[in-house]
């Protein structure tokens, strides 16, 4: 049987700063504490794809199956910027693609194919690029300041941040940076 002293001063013995299984146990503490930072900081950044990206990706690979052929597809694209071209639907805040596919006579899905497939963006990304270039095409035709927001207001948008986010993705600057440009 072990005396209760025994007990007490092996571990004081074992691990005390002399010994040298104390160097031992810190040594590799420390080597594991510097793998791990050095890991951290030598290891190669996850690429973040936008959830729409993600989307998009998941909707081809869901399109292998569908029953559009691709000159049905390109179809619809062409009637689809044809009539955003001559009716200027775009400017229609409220304009949903239920509205649109009834519009067209196409069912939406397919429309949903077409535009994914063949131009790599949703219907949204598609009708905010026409709105971000009738915001673009107002503005150099201005003779006056107008107000950003109202001008946004009247190419389409309903939010203002929705505006400001598409108009900086697709331009590279604000709508005043772009003002500033184009009247100089």
């Amino acid at each position: 049987m072990l005396t209760p002293g025994i007990a007490v001063i092996t571990p004081y013995i074992l691990f005390k700063e002399e010994s040298i299984l104390f160097r031992y146990v810190n040594f590799i503490c420390l080597f594991f504490v510097l793998m791990s930072i050095l890991r951290h900081y030598f290891k190669e950044p996850k690429r973040k794809k936008s959830t729409i990206d993600a989307n998009l990706e998941l909707e081809k690979a869901a399109y292998k199956k569908s029953g559009l052929t691709d000159n049905k597809s390109n179809e619809y694209v062409d009637q689809l910027v044809l009539l955003m071209e001559k009716n200027k639907l775009f400017l229609k805040p409220d304009l949903t693609l239920d509205e649109l596919s009834k519009k067209m006579n196409v069912p939406k899905h397919h429309l949903t194919e077409a535009l994914n497939v063949n131009l790599n963006k949703t219907f949204y990304q598609f009708i905010n690029e026409y709105r971000v270039n009738e915001f673009k095409k107002r503005i150099t035709d201005s003779s006056k300041k107008e107000n950003l927001v109202y001008l946004a207001y009247d190419c389409g948008f309903n939010s203002k941040t929705t505006f400001f986010n598409y108009f900086k993705k697709l331009e590279g600057m604000t709508p005043s940076a772009y003002r500033k440009q184009t009247v100089l």
